[in-house]
């Protein structure tokens, strides 16, 4: 067999030359040595671990694993609490090194991923049983004991780094919000209230994941659709027996009539039919409402939005409430001058049909005139005209090319990896491009097929941190997507459109994300990190697929090979900001909104009839005249964040891209000085404050020490170019 010399890196120099043969190092001759070869065994990487099992593997392992990580619990319940250390009670919870690292968190991945239904279900199943065994373990109050013992030993903790003391009180809080410094009857009380929650939360759930909503349309009410919208659509009698066509509500429907119907009342009265959905949901709501802020104050919190912000960057509602209103007076002008020329297209289209305009525009109205204005103003482009500067190949190429110079890395690619979950995955070896240190493992599972769900962009089944023996345990993480595989008719690459494009580059971003993060502790990884930082990184990405410096190095014609032209990217980044002004005005609602009813301490028993009107109240408050209707309506009943883990947290759906920015702006400035978006020099900085640290720092402080002041948000408002 023909052995091939491994590196990562071109050598070409005299040093020790080294191979790896199914994980293990071979040494050569010293023929080939080189000062920057990788010395074996500190610089080879670790074989890939094991990411295909049986169901049977899976049955048997997870008892073991469920087994092995109750032993950590078990060890730090014996422990006599004033007996209590950092090293015997908080590493332990910190890393639970009994647990094997390689196997414990695959079943979140195959549950999104692996081809055979039975794993996919066998994953569900052990899944559940996780949850439970992690629940349970923050319930024990042997261990909440030790915890505290410890927690409230001032001398002890008093000597430990800054980071470590932040460790200490976010495992402690785990417990403290279980209610485990409670007596047994108020802890039932807790768990009682919580399980209400739950239970209510599932029944709101369920409406709005069932709820799709009908109206009824004649073909010219529904003037301006596609002929393709109408084939083979259903068609009904309405209660004046006329045959009209059935529109739904779904995610098809509702953006194809909003962007393209010319009749303002068929848009108005399908938004209508979307916004009066799931009406047992208003009453439910309000249950749920007096039972979050019941959870709160039995822990201790004056309200339920109190007990969400502390845990995040914004600390309290109040700063929630002076970002959204700054956000708001900031967009204002923007959204001002947008909704002028609205208006005075709706005028001029009201004219044409002989009918009298009063002024009013309806949430209906904006997203079809947003879309002549794009038309208008000759930023109208379409994806399949996009998509030929995008092929697959090169969007992988240019990716890595920009992230191996921006964070000072390599990629090598895995040949036939062995022991994977399906034969498209692709697999690679991260290595810091400097030190030659392995990173971690990275892999790509980007081809749409049945069974696989890729709504969300990245599953890590391998943390960053070293095991308490001192044996450093790497990341590995895999990207998901849905392309089209390469056809075998024209064009024979997989061409890809511009959001596709954002959605691949920022994703392999926030994979970088777990393979430079090196926290000491399993506890501190990225993931870990308060909610309204974590998006932040992955948000900021984005915005290097909005410049021409950057595209023009791999997005080139799939047929002349010529370069995208930058009137091209100028028009993509034009029609983003003309609908984004909107969207973000809307958030600012969502976001007022939820603080709002999540900071109520009065009238509790009433919420259920006050939300319809509170979020009406907010929405005319903040959207600059646009109406939601002309009938009541209540949108907050369908509004899942509500309760599937945005409660309280919706504004962080604006102020991450508003940090993003902000980050972006320091690459920026340094573009063109030998640093900013093209090599290593802001990225290095990046790297190192925000990535390295895990979720060990608090990002306040290395959002600070990353821009060299507060975060603003006159990046994200100078973004717009209207």
């Amino acid at each position: 067999m023909k052995l091939k010399q491994f590196s990562p890196f071109n050598t070409t120099t005299i040093g020790t030359t080294l191979l790896l043969i199914s994980g293990n190092c071979v040494s050569l001759p010293s023929i080939l040595v080189s000062a920057t070869s990788i010395n074996c065994p500190t610089n080879a990487a670790p074989q890939l671990p094991k990411l295909d099992y049986t169901v049977k593997e899976l049955q048997t392992q997870y008892p073991k694993l469920i087994a092995e990580y109750r032993s950590v619990y078990d060890s730090v319940g014996a422990i006599q609490p004033n007996n209590a250390t950092f090293s015997n009670t908080i590493v332990p919870l910190a890393n639970y090194d009994n647990v094997d690292p390689d196997r414990w968190m695959i079943c979140p991945l195959f549950n999104k991923v692996h081809p055979d239904k039975n794993i996919r279900d066998a994953c569900a199943d052990i899944m559940d049983q996780m949850d439970k065994i992690i629940n349970e373990s923050y319930g024990r109050d042997d261990v909440y004991k030790v915890v505290s013992g410890f927690a409230n030993n001032k001398e002890l903790v008093d000597e430990l780094s800054d980071s470590e003391r932040r460790l200490v009180s976010r495992i402690e809080d785990r417990f403290l919000r279980n209610g485990m410094n409670f007596p047994a009857n108020k802890r039932k009380e807790l768990a009682d209230i919580t399980d209400q929650i739950s239970r209510s939360d599932d029944q709101f759930s369920k409406c709005v994941y069932g709820f799709v909503g009908e109206a009824l349309f004649t073909k010219g009410e529904l003037a301006g659709l596609p002929e393709s919208f109408f084939d083979g659509r259903e068609m009904r009698k309405d209660k004046d027996n006329v045959t009209k066509y059935v529109v739904t509500t779904n995610a098809t429907d509702i953006p194809a009539v909003m962007i393209n119907a010319r009749n303002w009342k068929t848009r108005l009265e399908l938004q209508t039919v979307k916004d009066t959905g799931c009406e047992g949901n208003i009453v439910l709501l309000g249950k749920i409402l007096k039972l979050r802020q019941q959870q709160a104050q039995l822990l201790g919190y004056k309200t339920f939005a109190d007990l969400i912000t502390s845990r995040n960057m914004v600390k309290n509602p109040a700063n929630v409430m002076s970002f959204e209103y700054n956000m708001r007076n900031s967009l204002s002008p923007l959204a001002a001058k947008s909704l002028k020329e609205i208006k005075a297209l709706k005028a001029e289209d009201m004219k044409k049909s002989s009918q009298s305009f009063d002024g009013t525009i309806y949430r209906s109205d904006l997203d079809y005139y947003k879309n002549i204005i794009i038309k208008q103003q000759n930023f109208n482009v379409s994806d399949q005209e996009v998509s030929q500067y995008f092929t697959l190949d090169n969007v992988i190429k240019g990716t890595f090319d920009i992230y191996q110079n921006l964070f000072g890395l390599k990629f090598v690619k895995i040949p036939n990896p062995l022991s994977i979950w399906h034969p498209d995955v692709t697999a690679y070896e991260v290595w810091d491009s400097k030190t030659t240190k392995f990173m971690g493992h990275f892999l790509m599972d980007i081809y749409a097929r049945d069974g696989k769900y890729s709504k969300i962009p990245t599953v890590r089944t391998h943390i960053s941190y070293q095991m308490t023996n001192g044996t450093p345990v790497y990341p590995v993480t895999t990207l998901l997507a849905s392309f089209s595989k390469p056809s075998k008719t024209s064009p024979p690459t997989t061409l890809l459109t511009h959001p596709d494009v954002r959605y691949f580059f920022s994703s392999l971003g926030h994979i970088l994300y777990d393979m430079c993060s090196k926290p000491k502790y399993r506890y501190e990884e990225p993931a870990n990190i308060e909610q309204d930082f974590y998006k932040a990184p992955m948000l900021m990405f984005e915005s290097w697929m909005y410049e021409p410096s950057i595209l023009q190095k791999f997005a080139f014609h799939y047929k002349s090979g010529k370069p995208i032209p930058t009137d091209l990217i100028e028009k993509i980044k034009g029609t983003n900001d003309i609908v984004s002004v909107w969207q973000q005005m809307f958030r600012i609602v969502q976001g007022i909104f939820d603080m709002s009813i999540h900071n109520n301490t009065q009238n509790l028993d009433g919420l259920d009839a006050t939300t319809t009107r509170l979020f009406s109240r907010v929405y005319k408050e903040i959207m600059m005249g646009v109406e939601l209707g002309t009938k009541e309506t209540w949108p907050q009943a369908t509004y899942i964040d509500l309760v599937v883990g945005g409660e309280g947290q919706i504004y962080t759906e604006l102020s991450a891209p508003v940090l993003a920015a902000d980050f972006y702006s320091k690459f920026k400035e340094m573009h063109g000085e030998g640093g900013g978006l093209d090599n290593s020099k802001v990225g290095g900085r990046f790297r190192e404050i925000i990535f390295k640290p895990g979720s060990s720092v608090d990002p306040n402080i290395s959002a600070r020490q990353f821009l060299g002041r507060q975060p603003e948000n006159k990046a994200f408002i100078n973004s717009f170019n209207l």
